[in-house]
């Protein structure tokens, strides 16, 4: 599977790629990403200072 930006990462999970993946690569905060099967999440980076502007 597949991000926008090309990323390419393998899941057994479907609603739960999201958050494990993205905080391991440190994407942006409140960035939108489609998933291979067409989902958007709007994903908010964590771990910067325990919280983040939403």
């Amino acid at each position: 599977m597949y991000l926008t930006n090309g990323i390419r990462y393998v899941s057994p999970e479907f609603p739960g790629i999201s958050t494990a993946l993205f905080q391991t690569a440190g994407f942006e905060c409140c960035r939108k990403y489609e998933t291979f099967w067409g989902l958007t999440i709007n994903y908010k980076k964590k771990g910067h200072s325990g919280t983040d502007g939403a």
